[in-house]
């Protein structure tokens, strides 16, 4: 009776509404998770280490950790002088340990994945500020949410350029009744997609050559997803199941999974020529490659990607066109998917999670019922890119891809495209279906996305509050939300800033025909080539195309003046530490906008005015004027230090490329010299060929590193080095002449090669391969090391096709 007396004095004492001191020396206590996940301790540690940081840069000292694994011999009880502690981790060991009595908690938030919540209980010796997980990433939400909504850290801050600022009075004021409760997710796998990477893939390059980006670099990246209540990456476009940047995934608590043609992280841009890439011609090749990868990735915590597509992000039956029905399409993919999940149950143990895409001509295929699908695998409805998708077929339990951001030359790779009112409206019918077991957002190069990143994710979270209003209301509360934290600026800027970004969603190119900045630096190199190409050779100028966008970007052009000069306005009046950000985000997309509409519209005028039999170059020279200016726009957005040289690396937009088109056709249209000068080449995208995927080629095929499943002993069969009819193809070699020669090797010499042209595995009494073949016909190979005269698997089996 004493003891509940002298709590309820305590009690009574504190001012409720009022605030407690995080002081230095307020001691952080930790309770990281016990689960079965491997990685559980590391994983908390690592986010530990995240906050420690901001811990530090807030207030000016390291935390004083106590803990099991802490090091320090302080004991539970331990508090500041205030009788104030902070505690973090588990909240079932927290209980256990006897931090706070869970009468006081809110039951609900013991029970349910991923939950995580914050808040301060008192009792009869002072005040615990509780930040609590339900399990084991709930737990590691719960560390980023102490600093995310006690230490006041962006969750964003690398990103948009607001490192923690030190806290003068050198404390941080925690209100006694303070609680954060985001409740469960909705969405079950949130997923976070770094594809068409050309941009960070240079800026952050491995200087081993080991990994597409540095391990800082991704180190970077996965934070980034935990702070923003990812769970799951796709590290990658292209990239191989055993690279260190994916142990560093599983480190951090991360799921790691692949796309729809990166199939169960098969690297199918460094798939060696030679060696057939085809289900139906060569089984066996293909299985030991999906073997190699599942072996590779069975210890960390994956989402398989079941399926069939091209060696590129293309339908197979381009390369291999007797397939030319959907249901016999249907029926090769349906069979390797069922192989598939046969590998991954026979190589791992536990329950292991499917999903296949319907991405492209995969949706009628499944549409028209040729798709058979094993039991558990989630279907997973895709977009197009410009933040549109269909979600007339989805049904309980399916999921969802979509892009944020997109390489078509079309889209947008250095600006922010998709309106908040557009994702509303469009993954509606998925959260109301319950469509909700897995979102996988496509972010490109995050850094030109902020708003959308912050915005999508807390949808995927809890997207009931969004989904109450009209989605033109949500966006603008949305976008509300995000400019407050983001720009702390008072009330009257505010609603500025957000009318700004609005009007730039309401551009009528982004509005009206889900075009973003990509579409004008491609039209304006599109159009400058057609003029080269006419001075040059005579082609024809595309008089239709010109009039086409001529017209179409009329009302944008209007629009985007007007932004950009109240974009301008708005520069000096905000706080001096997030000018800098305001010119790299929504200063440079205004500024991009403006001058890449009138540019565009310039180049067309140059193609009438010259089918006119005008010779004037007036608007020529408007046109560079205007490309200097977008030129100009990403130097002043790269100020910051660490993303310095930014756009150098820019190889989907390219608008130093595009300058030298410009100054290429200006000297063309010149009396005086009338000749080509210098243009830096052009990338054309995310391919293969990509400078960035060149990083360690296939050094041990299928996989990065040395391994059982290492090809050395396979035969490669190719067209010969010294065949000009003959073309490599996923299949086989193709040739359109009378005769050519086919070349056979391995990358082991001690290889003895055996073939049988009939297509039949071959014997120690096979053919040996001595020197080329020479083939005037269709003919099915086979070919195989042989050691000691026993054959080595897999076997290689190419269709050589005369076309």
């Amino acid at each position: 009776m004493r003891k509940i007396l002298l709590v309820l004095l305590l009690l009574a004492s504190i001012p409720f509404g009022k605030q407690l001191k995080l002081l230095p020396n307020t001691p952080i206590h930790i309770e990281p998770p016990t689960t079965n996940h491997v990685q559980s301790p590391v994983a908390f540690s690592l986010a530990m280490r995240d906050i420690a940081k901001d811990f530090y840069l807030r207030l000016g000292k390291p935390p004083i950790i106590v803990g099991e694994d802490s090091g320090s011999n302080l004991g539970v009880g331990y508090r500041d002088v205030n009788g104030f502690r902070v505690v973090i981790g588990s909240l079932e060991k927290i209980v256990k340990r006897g931090y706070v009595d869970k009468v006081s908690l809110r039951r609900d938030v013991l029970y349910g994945e991923e939950m995580n919540y914050c808040e301060v209980v008192n009792d009869d010796e002072g005040s615990t500020l509780l930040c609590a997980g339900s399990d084991f990433l709930g737990s590691i939400y719960a560390v980023y949410a102490f600093s995310h909504e006690v230490l006041g850290v962006n969750p964003q801050h690398f990103w948009i350029d607001m490192p923690p600022i030190y806290a003068s009075n050198s404390y941080i004021s925690v209100d006694t009744d303070f609680i954060y409760n985001p409740g469960p997710p909705t969405v079950k796998i949130r997923g976070w997609f770094v594809n068409d990477e050309d941009q960070s893939g240079m800026f952050w390059k491995d200087p081993i050559g080991d990994a597409l980006f540095s391990m800082d670099g991704w180190n970077k990246v996965y934070e980034y997803a935990l702070r923003m209540r990812a769970n799951t990456v796709i590290p990658g476009t292209s990239y191989y199941p055993d690279e260190n940047h994916l142990e560093l995934g599983h480190r951090r608590g991360l799921y790691l999974g692949s796309h729809h043609f990166n199939l169960l992280m098969e690297n199918t841009f460094n798939w060696p020529v030679g060696f057939p890439y085809s289900y139906d011609i060569n089984s066996v090749l293909q299985e030991h490659v999906w073997k190699a990868c599942v072996n590779a990735q069975k210890d960390r915590q994956t989402l398989y990607t079941l399926g069939y597509r091209g060696l590129n992000d293309y339908p197979f039956w381009f390369d291999e066109p007797w397939f030319n029905t959907s249901e016999s399409r249907g029926k090769l993919i349906s069979d390797a998917i069922q192989t598939q999940k046969n590998i991954i149950e026979e190589t791992t143990s536990g329950k292991q999670l499917y999903y296949t895409y319907l991405w492209g001509p995969m949706y009628e295929i499944y549409i028209r019922g040729y798709l058979k699908l094993p039991k558990n695998v989630v279907i997973v409805h895709t977009d197009a890119g410009a933040g549109y998708i269909n979600g007339t077929v989805a049904k309980n339990g399916d999921g969802f891809y979509y892009h944020v951001m997109m390489e078509d030359f079309s889209a947008n790779q250095l600006t922010e495209m998709v309106p908040p009112s557009r994702m509303f409206q469009q993954l509606e019918p998925f959260i109301k279906k319950g469509a909700t077991s897995y979102a996988m957002i496509n972010l490109s190069d995050m850094r030109p996305v902020p708003l959308s990143i912050s915005i999508m994710y807390d949808f995927l979270w809890n997207p009931s509050s969004y989904l109450a209003d009209s989605p033109d209301v949500a966006q603008r509360k949305a976008i509300e939300k995000w400019v407050r934290r983001s720009y702390q600026v008072d009330t009257v800027l505010l609603d500025d800033i957000v009318k700004l970004f609005i009007d730039y969603y309401n551009i009528d190119i982004i509005a009206n025909h889900g075009l973003g900045e990509q579409f004008l630096t491609a039209r304006i190199r599109t159009l400058t080539q057609n003029i080269q190409s006419h001075l040059l050779n005579g082609s024809p100028i595309d008089v239709d195309l010109a009039n086409k966008y001529f017209k179409l970007i009329e009302t944008s052009m209007d629009q985007s003046n007007e932004l950009y000069a109240k974009c301008r306005a708005v520069t000096n009046l905000l706080p001096m530490n997030r000018r800098s950000f305001w010119k790299s985000h929504m200063l440079f997309q205004s500024k991009f906008f403006y001058h890449g509409t009138i540019a565009l519209r310039k180049i067309t005028q140059v193609m009438l005015n010259f089918t006119g039999g005008s010779s004037d170059i007036s608007e020529l020279n408007i046109v560079k004027s205007e490309i200097e200016g977008i030129l100009e726009a990403e130097r002043d957005a790269e100020q910051v230090l660490h993303w310095k040289g930014w756009y150098q690396y820019d190889q989907l937009d390219q608008v130093f490329n595009l300058h030298d088109e410009i100054l290429c056709l200006l000297n063309l249209f010149d009396a005086h010299t009338k000749k080509q000068s210098y243009i830096r080449p052009f990338m054309g995208g995310t391919t293969k060929y990509s400078l960035q995927y060149q990083y360690n080629q296939h050094r041990y095929f299928p996989l990065n590193y040395h391994s059982n499943y290492y090809m050395d002993k396979t035969v490669a069969i190719k067209c010969s080095t010294k065949s000009m009819g003959c073309e490599d193809t996923p299949p086989g070699p193709k040739f359109t002449g009378v005769l050519e020669d086919i070349m056979m090797e391995t990358i082991d010499k001690n290889c003895v090669i055996r073939y049988n042209m009939n297509g039949t595995i071959p014997n120690p009494k096979s053919e040996i391969y001595k020197n080329e073949i020479v083939i005037d016909q269709q003919k099915t190979i086979t070919a195989a090391c042989f050691i000691d005269n026993v054959i080595v698997e897999p076997y290689t089996r190419v269709r050589v096709r005369k076309v």
